[in-house]
């Protein structure tokens, strides 16, 4: 419950609580609880504040300062965040469907169990955040700054992630299906066992990455960078990969049935085990490859 003193400060106006918040900078607000829905709060510094189980309900909070800010199962659906910034905030089991977090800074902040779906999260900096098993289908990813994030498990089915930067981070098991990470930079990024399954990928930068075992049927690759990445026991069957740069990558028993690889380029890759079957492999450069002679 919200400490009465605090929630009567606040609601004196942003000048006043930002000379109160001045004046006593050892104090942590406790607004847990409280309903602040339609209300306007842009501009505000509620950095490190209790806020646990608040209604933000279409508030508004464009550029606020919740850094540090405990925001376990709060609400902000349909609220604007846009520019807010949530750096190493907990927003553990958070909703926040349907809201602006446009160009907001969410930077090492837990976001374990939120619901972020249909959120616009175009040119959101998400860097080294922890979004394990949360829910993001449907949300607007363009632009925005993953690099380091935990997405284990996520599901991220149809998001919008084109020119993406996710470079490092850990996307093991997630469900990428239908994804668009056209000219997405995923450099060193772990995608073992991940679902890729019609994907757009068309010019991603994969160089390094770990697709051990990934799902990627019918996902399209054109002219996108695998270089030295593992597709070790991937399924690329039917698969686009026209043009892609695959050069000292390991596809060991990877499946490229039905795949198409015109252009591609192959040279130095491990083809140990690999399925070729009915796979389209005209102008592919081979030169080098490994254990080419042991493919099914």
């Amino acid at each position: 419950m919200a400490n009465p003193e605090h929630l009567a400060r606040l609601q004196q106006g942003a000048l006043r609580w930002k000379e109160w918040r001045s004046a006593n900078p050892h104090t942590i607000p406790d607004l847990s609880g409280a309903d602040f829905c339609r209300i306007d709060l842009s501009g505000f510094d509620l950095s490190n504040s209790n806020l646990q189980g608040t209604n933000f309900w279409e508030a508004r909070l464009e550029s606020a300062d919740l850094t540090g800010a405990i925001l376990h199962q709060a609400d902000f659906s349909h609220a604007d965040l846009s520019n807010a910034i949530f750096n190493q905030a907990q927003l553990v089991h958070a909703t926040l469907t349907w809201t602006d977090l446009t160009e907001a800074e969410l930077c090492d902040a837990n976001l374990v169990g939120a619901d972020l779906r249909y959120a616009n999260l175009r040119g959101t900096n998400l860097c080294r955040a922890n979004l394990i098993g949360t829910e993001i289908w449907g949300v607007n990813l363009q632009a925005a700054s993953l690099c380091g994030a935990d997405l284990q498990r996520t599901n991220l089915t149809g998001v919008v992630l084109i020119g993406a930067n996710l470079n490092d981070a850990n996307l093991d098991r997630a469900n990428l299906s239908q994804a668009e990470l056209s000219q997405a930079y995923l450099y060193r990024t772990s995608l073992h066992g991940a679902n890729l399954q019609e994907a757009i990928c068309t010019g991603a930068y994969l160089l390094n990455a770990n697709l051990g075992e990934a799902i990627l049927t019918n996902a399209t690759l054109t002219w996108a960078t695998l270089s030295l990445a593992n597709l070790g026991q991937a399924d690329l069957s039917g698969a686009n990969l026209r043009g892609a740069k695959l050069n000292r990558a390991n596809l060991s028993y990877a499946n490229l049935s039905h795949a198409n690889l015109r252009g591609a380029d192959l040279s130095k890759a491990n083809l140990t085990g690999v399925n070729f079957s009915s796979a389209e492999l005209r102008e592919a450069n081979l030169k080098h490859a490994k254990n080419l002679e042991h493919q099914s």
